[in-house]
């Protein structure tokens, strides 16, 4: 009974460690500046930036959604094993 205490344990170390890491994922946007184009480059740029920090925003929520769910199972496991 004292491993599966011992991996309870583990995994919530792990899912701690995974949601603090996310917490601190930043994404600090960059301002680059370029000359006017008449070609349209920077409104392509800044909608890719834009779409690149908003894919990077939702992947953290997910993450971060994830290790809620896994720790409210591990929670259950632990009730029911006590």
């Amino acid at each position: 009974m004292s491993d599966t205490k011992t991996n309870y344990v583990k995994a919530q170390s792990l899912l701690k460690q995974l949601k603090q890491q996310t917490e601190n994922l930043t994404t600090p946007k960059s301002n680059p500046e370029f000359p006017t184009s008449k070609l349209n480059f920077l409104d392509k740029i800044t909608s890719i930036e834009q779409s690149y920090y908003q894919a990077i925003e939702h992947h953290k929520y997910s993450l971060l959604s994830i290790e809620k769910q896994e720790s409210q199972k591990l929670r259950r496991l632990i009730d029911e094993d006590i």
